[in-house]
């Protein structure tokens, strides 16, 4: 459980990288431990001082502490036709040198990625409409 490895998240302790990563053998549960760290720090989230840039970066950071990940990547799509390369309107990113990042960038500049992407973009174009909390489901 992660309470071994992970002091409770605080302030202090946000910065302190665990040594092991927190998963369990038995991936059909989150175990209550972890639960609690995930509550913890989407409290410190919501309590966190600064811009919606800051808390998207102090979350991912801690979501990182907490499976032991080592760099992230937030971003949102802003065009995301099936089949063509998708842009996006916000990038954020934590853990990567430049050299990284760039690898990372450039690998998914690949014409390759769209064969990755094209499944999950259809799915979410014919979905997006009717899940939207403002469109009406008549």
């Amino acid at each position: 459980p992660l309470k071994n490895w992970l002091a409770p998240l605080n302030s202090h302790s946000l910065s302190k990288p665990i040594s092991k990563p927190a998963y369990t053998d038995d991936k059909s549960q989150i175990l209550e431990s972890d639960t609690r760290d995930m509550v913890r720090l989407l409290g410190n989230v919501a309590a966190q001082e600064g811009t919606l840039v800051e808390k998207r970066k102090f979350l991912m950071d801690g979501l990182c502490r907490l499976i032991g990940a080592d760099a992230w990547v937030w971003a949102m799509v802003g065009s995301s036709e099936a089949g063509e390369s998708v842009t996006f309107s916000v990038y954020l990113k934590g853990g990567f040198t430049e050299k990284q990042f760039a690898k990372y960038l450039t690998a998914n500049e690949h014409e390759d990625m769209r064969v990755i992407q094209t499944p999950f973009l259809e799915e979410f174009s014919a979905k997006k409409n009717s899940h939207h909390p403002f469109t009406s489901a008549n």
